[in-house]
């Protein structure tokens, strides 16, 4: 299952990975989508019943790819560290207690005009991901890929899922985080 904001509500990507985890032999025919456009990680934290509610319970597979954060750098001011690392927190643990054996992939988001600001949510994903071991996991970077790229991967410098190279690239990011 694929949670985030919009560069996951998009829905551009997950067939993408999707195709590539069956290939590899890992995954199922479809990565059910629960992303909602415009979401922090407070308001995830607040409607994580809500979102998990949208994901069939046939559909709920052994990962959930979770791609948060850049709308919390937006403004280019962060929010209280202490709280958002407890809503990413009840956030895996919504996830956990719903799919106990799924492993909850967290992504590194990356905005165009706010480094300083996704190096920081950096280093709390990390703390994050260090709270829940055997459950949260580092999932993709897009500082590292997309960063680099976002000229060609980005019309707007913050959604790679709308162009077709930025789908392909994303969903490559996924999966190498995955380890497929």
């Amino acid at each position: 299952m694929s949670l985030g904001d919009s560069k996951t509500q998009a829905g551009s990507w997950q067939p993408t990975l999707s195709a590539d985890l069956v290939s590899a032999g890992y995954g199922t025919n479809s990565i059910a989508n629960a992303g909602v456009g415009g979401q922090t990680v407070a308001l995830a934290a607040g409607s994580i019943a809500t979102l998990l509610a949208m994901v069939p319970h046939s559909e709920i597979s052994d990962y959930a790819i979770c791609d948060w954060g850049v709308n919390d750098v937006y403004a280019g001011v962060l929010p209280d560290e202490a709280t958002w690392k407890a809503n990413y927190l009840s956030i895996i643990d919504a996830i956990h207690a719903n799919a106990p054996g799924a492993k909850v992939y967290l992504a590194f988001p990356w905005m165009q005009g706010r480094d300083t600001q996704c190096d920081t949510l950096a280093t709390w994903i990390s703390w994050v991901v260090a709270q829940r071991p055997g459950i949260a996991v580092a999932g993709m970077d897009e500082r590292v890929w997309f960063k680099p790229n976002v000229a060609t991967y980005s019309t707007d410098g913050i959604h790679w899922s709308g162009t077709p190279a930025g789908v392909t690239a994303g969903a490559a990011a996924w999966q190498a985080a995955m380890g497929y």
